[in-house]
């Protein structure tokens, strides 16, 4: 069985030969792991862990890519250098980076006004899809691919907003809101077109929209603007390709809404972040009609625990949450510098040997 089928297959609720896995690393840990293995590139380290899943996104076109350089925070891909650790992404927001991570300090809709007048960027500019199809063209049928929208509607909104003017927007400016979501939705529409036209098997769409303990904003507030906007997305994919499987990710705590993302008809929910949601408990009330991917605590057990803590979870979690399938193993989030090498190696170790 190769990756991709042990993927669908997990996704389909049936037993694979394995649990499927899957995980973000920083640089730093990157680094150790090609000392690690001995490796020159990454590819190698990716084999070795048993990551079943590869993955892509739409770029800016060409031409920006000539000005851009790297984005250390990870956090677009490619930027313009502005200055000592400012950064501009094509949208025309900005932030800097500190250990890391993104600090915005600009957002170009200063005012609600200046969406008449905001140029949203040309899908068809050539060199935005290049690296998508090079990773299509080399692992299509072997690994699961996946394709990136890497904001939801929530997130993008509030990066060219400004996160607080975007909050009060939600109650005092719901006109302005409703038509920079529509703008947004016929955007991500077309994206997800060129995605289906390649053949990725997954869609991926991704932004926080919980807390440690709540949701950012209410439920019900959620479901206003932003469900029937996802709905109409996921719709209008499985129109071209019915077979599509959709991913949604945000960290923390959004167990309200889960019966919502099913009913829009997403099939993968990633992180089921521990220490904000109970992964059992989530298997045991969704587990089929979803599949749970992520739920290795980063928290606490990969930087604090023993290897023997990190085994005895990634074993709990088999148990628990991969009965009939429906469990791709990751750590719940991007693997930071603090966690132990050896920690990271026991809990691919421990899944890859976890045969049913």
């Amino acid at each position: 069985m190769n990756s991709r089928e042990r993927v669908i297959k997990t996704i389909s609720h049936e037993i694979p030969d394995r649990v499927p896995l899957d995980g973000y690393f920083n640089p730093i840990i990157w680094e150790k792991l090609r000392k690690h293995f001995g490796a020159e590139n990454d590819e190698k380290i990716r084999e070795e862990l048993g990551l079943d899943f590869k993955r892509g996104k739409m770029t800016p076109p060409t031409s920006f890519k000539r000005q851009a350089s790297t984005d250390p925070s990870g956090e677009e891909g490619w930027v313009l250098p502005l200055d000592k650790d400012l950064f501009e992404a094509e949208w025309g927001f900005r932030y800097k980076v500190r250990l890391g991570v993104p600090y915005y300090v600009y957002h170009p809709l200063k005012g609600i006004s200046d969406l008449d007048k905001y140029v949203f960027p040309d899908i068809s500019t050539p060199g935005r899809f290049d690296e998508l199809k090079k990773t299509i063209t080399t692992y299509k049928g072997e690994y699961a691919i996946v394709a990136s929208i890497p904001w939801n509607f929530f997130k993008h909104a509030w990066q060219l907003r400004g996160f607080q003017n975007f909050l009060e927007d939600l109650y005092l400016h719901p006109t302005f809101v409703e038509e920079l979501l529509d703008r947004l939705l016929d955007f991500k529409i077309k994206q997800v077109k060129k995605y289906l036209k390649l053949g990725v098997d997954i869609i991926a769409i991704g932004g926080d929209i919980g807390m440690q303990k709540s949701m950012i904003i209410a439920p019900d507030m959620w479901r206003k603007y932003f469900k029937p906007r996802l709905k109409i997305l996921v719709e209008e994919s499985r129109k071209e390709n019915k077979s599509i499987y959709w991913f949604f990710h945000s960290d923390g705590y959004i167990e309200p809404v889960i019966p919502d993302l099913i009913e829009i008809g997403f099939n993968i929910i990633n992180p089921i972040q521990p220490e904000c949601m109970d992964p059992a408990k989530i298997k045991k009330m969704y587990g089929n009609k979803i599949t749970l991917h992520g739920t290795i605590s980063l928290q606490k057990t990969l930087p604090f625990g023993s290897p023997e803590d990190v085994r005895q979870e990634v074993l709990s979690r088999i148990e628990k949450c991969g009965y009939k399938g429906g469990l791709v193993l990751a750590p719940a989030n991007v693997v930071t510098p603090d966690v132990p090498i050896e920690n990271v190696l026991t809990l691919y170790r421990t899944a890859k040997t976890m045969y049913r």
